[in-house]
């Protein structure tokens, strides 16, 4: 109890009084000089090891601002071990919300005092109310702006327009972007351009039990959950079959797919339907949903929606 009472004392000093000599950011400089910034939750704490001055933590990204996504990340600070513990140790408590941002050193990812982190939200009520206060909210306010607005210059100096001009060019976009060999990185800013701040990804089957689900995700949870994996074994999708339906201004896409491990394999491992709903808004294309099922022996897909001859 005492070593966590000092650690909590330390994060909480530390947050309310700078006690390191920290360098002050110029308006966006650290956004500049960080090589991932994301709005992150604090899942799971790793005691330190040996006597190094940083310790791991597992986190959750809530929303990707720049760089690629990750599931861990080191924090300069002790946690499990208070003897070494200097001036600039911090402790980030699990359920800790934050803008974190971060460089990237002999491959690892870090976050300390001197970072500029903001906090958003703390298990701790008493800083809580420090969280709440008009003078923090501003700058919270503030920090998300900055952000969306450098979010908003990336994508217009990468011009992503032509991706989403058209109903087809969205469509191949969908598929091209999630697609590549082994190794191969995704573009998902490109990814994440193609959808609608509200849109949710809705991938649905079976348990073992038999019970039919859908699982909802944001598009930062689909790079999250399948990022590592589809640049470890490769994936490629490719459509066969469209069907289209629209109404005004939405569109319901049946959108029939088959799945490759490499570019060379001549048959699939997987096929299925992806039931794509979008909006055009006058001036480009957003996927709103996607709810996709895999074909299986009990559900082989239907002629009608297989290319003819």
């Amino acid at each position: 109890m005492r070593s966590t009472i000092t650690l909590l004392f330390g994060f909480i000093l530390s947050y309310h009084v700078n006690a390191c000599d920290c360098k002050e950011f110029l308006d966006n400089e650290k956004i500049e000089q960080a090589d991932f910034i994301a709005d992150i939750l604090i899942l799971k704490n790793y005691d330190s090891e040996n006597d190094h001055q940083q310790y791991k933590a597992d986190i959750k990204i809530n929303k990707l601002y720049k760089g690629n996504s990750i599931e861990s990340i080191f924090i300069h600070g002790v946690n499990g071990n208070t003897k070494n513990l200097s001036t600039c140790s911090i402790f980030i408590p699990e359920g800790t919300r934050l803008i974190a941002y971060s460089k990237k050193t002999n491959d690892k990812y870090s976050i300390g005092l001197c970072s500029g982190l903001i906090y958003l939200d703390y298990s701790n009520s008493s800083l809580n109310e420090r969280l709440n206060s008009k003078s923090h909210k501003n700058r919270v306010k503030t920090e998300f702006k900055r952000l969306e607005d450098f979010n908003k210059t990336q994508t217009q100096e990468k011009d992503y327009s032509q991706n989403v001009a058209t109903l087809d060019s969205t469509i191949a976009t969908l598929y091209t972007v999630i697609s590549g060999d082994v190794g191969v990185e995704r573009n998902w800013d490109l990814f994440k351009h193609l959808f609608h701040k509200d849109a949710k990804l809705i991938p649905t089957g079976k348990t073992k039990e038999g019970k039919h689900i859908a699982r909802y995700m944001t598009p930062q949870d689909y790079i999250n959950s399948s990022g590592k994996w589809l640049l470890k074994n490769g994936f490629h999708e490719v459509e066969l079959n469209r069907k289209v339906e629209t109404f005004g201004n939405i569109t319901h896409v049946f959108s029939t797919y088959e799945s490759y491990r490499s570019k060379t394999d001549e048959e699939p491992f997987m096929r299925g339907i992806n039931s794509i709903q979008l909006m055009n808004d006058g001036a480009r294309w957003w996927i709103i949903n996607i709810y996709w099922m895999q074909e299986s022996a009990e559900h082989p897909i239907p002629e009608t929606y297989l290319p003819r001859g």
